[in-house]
């Protein structure tokens, strides 16, 4: 049902799951940010070695990856989605827990791989239910405020994070962590999602229960523009270090991060008012600005440009949602989440990628060649989005699907 509202924020702000799905997410990353470094320093208190604290950290991406279509193939296809969610929090509460009383390496590493199944499932849950409860006009304005608002609770959730670490011990944050999933969990159950109708509809997916393969031209140009910023985030200090600009290394890192929720605000209320060829060249600009963040970076070391470079690439990296909000506006609502977890897994191939090839090349060429390659990929995709975009975009169109949705979405 579409509201009367032409304004994609009005739309957004008046819809009251988006509100709850908010609540959720805040709650659930706060959990989620408990754990985030204190697991690394209980890995280290164990005894563990860097290369295998790294190596279980790849496997750890690695969980997350394959439980992403999956999951949104129960989300679409389960009667009792909100059930689904909340016993996925009720798990990684679980395995939080397990952190706090863990006293040996290998009972650790099988915690870390089940916390990456707990993360893979949390980082795209809410995404889910904003795509299927909120108008589909209104799918980009809602996906960049989801991504936004986080961001600027984020300091103060890391902040709460490190005075429990330092006053009360890594056990206690992980009891922090498992409350706070056991309530984000009790809130899914106060969500709206009607999965009605939703059920023997695996067609519009192609293999529903592993990829969304009709949307896989737009997902390749999407995993090209997370490069430069997925290979910033893990590199960028490392970089620094190396050419004496640390302090330069940690604003790129922070206004990244402040710019890319931003930059996922305003391209998704962009997306929201333009038609296809207008969502194709705001594409094509953030694909270009990426590229011309790795490029700059990695040829200049210029406090000066490294600060515009930081703001570039965290607007590159926000601007990616593109992709995904048209995907999910041109979809079949049958296949929404599932759509939602191919995003991600492509994400998380990225992050493997740029976790393991990229320092192989950063030591073959060094940091700022590395930069300047990794730059210039967005080009491949700025590329395909001029000459198939909307070719790209026809293929999602389920013809097979009955009229009463393709109007009433």
């Amino acid at each position: 049902m579409e509201t009367k509202s032409k304004s994609p924020i009005l739309t957004t702000l008046a819809t009251p799951a988006f509100w709850l799905a908010i609540i959720i997410n805040i709650v659930a990353n706060m959990a989620g940010s408990c754990l985030g470094q204190p697991v690394n320093l209980e890995a280290n208190n164990l005894g563990m070695s860097a290369t295998l604290i790294g190596f279980v950290a790849s496997c750890y991406t690695i969980c997350a990856l394959l439980i992403r279509t999956p999951f949104g193939t129960v989300l679409d296809t389960s009667r009792k989605p909100t059930m689904v969610l909340f016993i996925s929090n009720i798990f990684t509460a679980l395995v939080y827990l397990g952190f706090a009383v863990c006293n040996s390496v290998p009972f650790y590493i099988v915690l870390r791989l089940l916390h990456g199944f707990t993360f893979g499932m949390r980082n795209m849950a809410m995404s889910v239910v904003l795509a299927k409860g909120v108008d589909k006009k209104a799918f980009g304005t809602a996906m960049g405020l989801l991504t936004l608002i986080p961001k600027i609770f984020s300091s103060i959730t890391t902040k709460i994070t490190l005075w429990i670490t330092g006053t009360a011990g890594i056990e206690y944050v992980a009891y922090a962590g498992a409350a706070l999933a056991v309530l984000a969990g009790v809130l899914c159950l106060f969500l709206k999602m009607d999965n009605s109708g939703s059920q023997g509809s695996g067609k519009a997916g192609g293999k529903k229960h592993v990829f969304y393969f009709r949307a896989l031209p737009v997902i390749v140009i999407f995993a090209i523009l997370q490069i430069p910023s997925l290979a910033s985030n893990n590199f960028i200090v490392l970089y620094g270090a190396d050419a004496n600009l640390a302090d330069a290394a940690a604003t790129y890192a922070s206004n990244q991060n402040l710019w890319m929720g931003i930059a996922g605000f305003i391209c998704g209320y962009l997306v929201d008012k333009l038609d296809i060829k207008g969502a194709k060249w705001v594409s094509t600009v953030v694909l270009a600005i990426a590229a011309g963040a790795g490029i700059m970076v990695g040829l200049s070391q210029n406090t000066n440009i490294w600060l515009i470079s930081g703001i570039l690439c965290g607007i590159g990296a926000g601007g990616s949602g593109i992709f995904r909000t048209v995907t999910l506006r041109e979809s079949s609502a049958s296949v929404r989440a599932l759509a939602v977890g191919s995003f991600a897994m492509a994400q998380d191939l990225v992050s493997i990628f740029s976790s393991t090839v990229i320092g192989v090349l950063a030591d073959r060429i060094g940091y700022s060649m590395t930069f300047v390659f990794l730059g210039a990929l967005p080009i491949i995709g700025i590329v395909l989005t001029l000459f198939g975009f909307e070719k790209f975009i026809g293929m999602l169109q389920d013809k097979n699907a009955p009229a009463a949705e393709t109007q009433n979405e």
